[in-house]
């Protein structure tokens, strides 16, 4: 079946997304196995399924405020992982155009064998990606700026910035003060974070001082955990030609909220 032909709702798209997330069926965007899905958030199955589709409908109900999403926009999931929300994408756009781009081997190589009529690349840490300028309608960053170094941070928006059209989008997923202190106040989470980025007062002493504080975690190149200031988020995407939106992008399930700039 060709999936750029199916007559059925979103809701029903989604049923049938959630039905190969629970292995139920396996014909039309079928799920890697539980070892390749916990690679990205420990979560797997209908868990992850859910979580997608919440990531994915803040997106897209972003990006319709700003213009009408139109099927043969060249769409780029920037950290794709193995393909959980661009195996949503084809009920929304051509095949040919939807695009994933990833630094672990093991995600894209999975997405590759699942999913051959979608595009996922392999990409190497703060290196240029291998699009033509101005190639993309939407590139969306969905659990990724809330993990790189600043020095990862910069380089990659800009690289971003040079791929999507004049008037094209940019969405990305942040974690700011109001995220931190969630952290620090979680008795769960609390231990975590302070091995990442320290006690609690001086992590906010120097996110007050410099906008912006990061942790590795050392699990990928320039990876780890990173909060940062509105002002810094806004000093940022300036930098990048983007231009911030008032769009209120609320958060999804997974409590990141989405900054959205548009390129000038």
């Amino acid at each position: 079946m060709n999936l750029n032909q199916l007559e059925i709702t979103e809701e029903e798209w989604f049923d049938i997304y959630l039905a190969h997330a629970d292995g139920s069926r396996d014909d039309l965007i079928p799920f890697p196995n539980e070892d390749i899905q916990v690679l990205t958030n420990n979560q797997k199955g209908l868990t992850t399924a859910r979580g997608a589709i919440d990531i994915w409908s803040t997106i897209k109900q972003s990006c319709s405020k700003i213009r009408k999403l139109e099927r043969d926009w060249k769409v780029l999931d920037f950290g794709c992982g193995w393909g959980r929300i661009t195996r949503l994408l084809p009920y929304y756009f051509d095949e040919s155009n939807i695009f994933g781009v990833d630094v672990d081997d093991r995600l894209i190589s999975s997405a590759n064998i699942l999913l051959p009529n979608l595009h996922h690349s392999l990409i190497e840490s703060m290196k240029p990606i291998s699009f033509d300028n101005e190639n993309f309608d939407l590139i969306f960053a969905n659990s990724v700026f809330s993990h790189l170094s600043e020095k990862s941070a910069r380089y990659t928006l800009k690289e971003m910035s040079t791929k999507v059209k004049s008037g094209g989008i940019i969405i990305t997923s942040v974690l700011e003060r109001s995220e931190m202190e969630k952290f620090y106040a979680n008795d769960m989470q609390k231990e975590w974070i302070t091995n990442i980025l320290g006690d609690k007062e001086n992590a906010s002493l120097e996110l007050s001082e410099k906008g912006f504080i990061w942790g590795d975690t050392h699990r990928w190149d320039n990876y780890g955990i990173a909060i940062m200031t509105t002002e810094w988020i806004e000093e940022l995407f300036a930098a990048c030609d983007l231009k911030l939106t008032s769009v209120d992008a609320k958060q999804h399930a997974g409590g990141q909220p989405f900054k959205i700039g548009i390129k000038v």
